[in-house]
């Protein structure tokens, strides 16, 4: 049964390669983060974006890419152009996400490949170095880091091109969803519950006494799905997620990706750090906004009831497309650019 389903594959993307020009997008999630899918689903518009109509282009998630790599390589001609997920798994965290990556740019180390937007984090440096001298086997691999600290340890050990953008999650357009400022309703927490995780129970527990202590209500929420995200679930996944951000006075969150959904629907945020650099990193990008700021334990009590007493929320646009031109001036066919955004 197996191998049914590997010719039919095989079959169906011989047929999608005679279309028009190819683009693969490689290792998008299944799995259960919200942010994750988020990053999944502005890969896809932003692709969609800057090539030309006439483009095809063919998302393959993780399971399927490991589980076919034999007849993609079969597929795959070496002028066809790789895009492998961007995200934070860059690194000795999430091991199997990187693991599966070398594999794929090992298979096709003649292709011009781009990792989309990352954040690298090694908590061991014999590894970081062992990772350095893999990837420099391949010189037609780009690198995007996402912020400035993995852009300067990726320039520091890496000899691939190295590039810095926002996380692509700050590409989507904003979301309106509530206009009315008073018809936001209590405080949204959403706090990591993983490895990433750094803040103290104790700092979490100060946050609900000032709350319960100003009469505020607040109720909790997640990243997290109860199931698998797959690509035809996706969008409405992320649109309830960021529905339920727009709904919120205040959202008090560690996790990068609900910053960033606050961002996207102008939602006033305290934002604590996780584990490594790509929180702050991040939040680098967007600070000229005056809704979003870095939670201090110190000084929480008096963040709390300004971030609540906010009347207008500038909508500063510090995200443009400006901001990926690094990335599309690389999608290109014999060094021209392929398309003005």
């Amino acid at each position: 049964m197996e191998l049914y389903y590997k010719i039919r594959y095989f079959f169906w993307l011989k047929k999608q390669m005679k279309k028009n020009k190819t683009i693969f997008l490689l290792g998008t999630p299944v799995h259960e983060n919200i942010g994750d899918a988020a990053i999944a689903y502005a890969e896809l518009k932003y692709l969609k974006n800057i090539l030309p109509k006439d483009n095809n282009i063919i998302e393959v998630d993780q399971n399927h890419m490991i589980k076919y790599l034999a007849v993609l390589k079969k597929v795959i001609r070496s002028d066809t152009r790789l895009i492998l997920h961007g995200g934070g798994n860059m690194g000795d965290e999430w091991i199997k996400e990187e693991e599966e990556r070398r594999k794929v740019i090992k298979a096709f180390a003649n292709n011009k490949m781009i990792i989309f937007p990352q954040t690298i984090h090694y908590q061991d440096k014999e590894n970081l170095l062992e990772s350095a001298k893999f990837y420099a086997k391949f010189k037609n691999l780009t690198i995007v880091a996402r912020e400035k600290k993995s852009f300067e340890i990726l320039k520091k050990h890496y000899k691939n091109e190295i590039i810095l953008t926002p996380d692509i999650v700050l590409s989507l357009k904003s979301y309106n969803y509530i206009n009315d400022i008073e018809k936001r309703k209590g405080c949204l927490l959403c706090y990591r519950n993983d490895n990433e995780a750094a803040m103290p129970a104790q700092t979490k527990r100060v946050i609900e006494n000032i709350l319960r202590k100003k009469e505020i209500k607040y109720s909790y929420t997640d990243m997290i799905s109860q199931n698998q995200i797959l690509a035809e679930v996706r969008k409405s996944v992320i649109v309830n997620k960021l529905k339920e951000f727009a709904g919120a006075q205040l959202v008090i969150t560690d996790r990068l990706h609900g910053m960033v959904f606050c961002y996207l629907t102008n939602t006033p945020c305290i934002v604590f750090s996780n584990y490594n650099h790509k929180v702050l990193g991040t939040y680098e990008w967007i600070k000229d906004v005056n809704y979003i700021k870095p939670g201090d334990v110190e000084i929480i009590e008096q963040q709390i009831p300004e971030m609540l007493s906010l009347k207008e929320h500038r909508m500063i646009h510090v995200i443009n497309e400006e901001c990926y031109k690094e990335i599309e001036m690389r999608i290109v066919h014999n060094g021209e650019k392929i398309k003005n955004i």
